[in-house]
C-alpha cells in the first residue's frame, strides 16, 4: 500500500476511535443537516484485482480523482452520486501518426457510482462525524486511445466497478466545511478497495 494509502487508512483509524470517545462524552445533536446539500471533492488511491490488471495491461493501483454531490434527506441518512476521473499506469501505450505528428496514447476510466447511508455528527458542536454507506459503480469508459483524435485506434479496457461498503469518519471546519478520509470494500467487480481523503463544502 503506497503513502496515501497508509497515511489515509491511519487517519480513519485515529478517526473511529476518537469519534468513538467523543460520541460517549457528548451525543448532544446540534448540528441538523437535514434537506441541505454537500459538494464533495477528493482523491482516492484505488487498487485492481492483480489478475485482470495483468490481462488487461495495466497496472494494479491508480489515482483517482474524486466529485459527487450529497444530499441529506434526513438528519442521519443521505444519498450521494458521484464520479471519477481514474488515469491508468498504460503499460501497452501506443504511438500513432495524426494530423499533428505522432501522438502517443493515454489509458483512464470514468466511474460513476451512487451511494446510500447513514451519517451521523456528533462531539462538542458536532464536529465530528462517521458514516457506513453501500455502494454501486458502474464505468462509463474504460479505454486505451489518443487523446482529440476521432479516427485514431483505440481500445477497451475491460474493468468493471461493483457493489461495495464504505466506512469514514471526519471533522467539520465551520459550518460549512468538513474534512474526511474513507475506506470503500468492493464485493463485486474488478476493483479491490479504495482509500480516499475528501473535502466537503454543505450548504442549504
Amino acid at each position: 500500500m503506497n503513502t496515501i494509502s497508509s497515511l489515509a487508512l491511519t487517519a480513519l483509524v485515529s478517526g473511529l476511535v476518537l469519534s468513538t470517545n467523543l460520541l460517549a462524552q457528548d451525543s448532544t445533536g446540534r448540528f441538523d443537516p437535514a434537506k441541505t446539500w454537500a459538494f464533495n471533492f477528493g482523491v482516492e488511491q484505488v487498487s485492481f484485482d492483480k489478475k485482470k490488471a495483468s490481462r488487461e495491461l495495466i497496472d494494479d493501483s491508480a489515482t483517482a480523482l474524486v466529485v459527487e454531490g450529497e444530499y441529506f434527506f434526513s438528519s442521519h441518512y443521505s444519498v450521494t452520486i458521484g464520479l471519477e476521473f481514474l488515469p491508468y499506469d498504460d503499460e501497452a501505450s501506443f504511438r500513432q501518426d495524426t494530423t499533428g505528428g505522432y501522438k502517443s496514447s493515454d489509458a483512464s476510466g470514468m466511474p460513476i457510482y451512487g451511494e446510500l447511508g447513514y451519517k451521523r455528527f456528533f462531539g462538542p458542536n458536532d464536529k465530528t462525524y462517521v458514516t457506513a454507506r453501500a455502494g454501486m459503480s458502474v464505468m462509463l469508459s474504460s479505454e486505451r486511445s489518443i487523446s482529440n483524435c476521432s479516427n485514431c485506434y483505440e481500445e477497451d479496457i475491460d474493468i468493471d466497478g461493483g457493489f461495495y461498503g464504505l466506512l469514514g469518519a471526519g471533522v467539520r471546519l465551520g459550518q460549512s466545511w468538513a474534512l474526511g478520509v474513507h475506506y470503500k470494500g468492493y464485493f463485486t467487480g474488478d476493483i479491490e478497495n479504495a482509500v480516499g481523503i475528501n473535502v466537503s463544502y454543505g450548504y442549504r
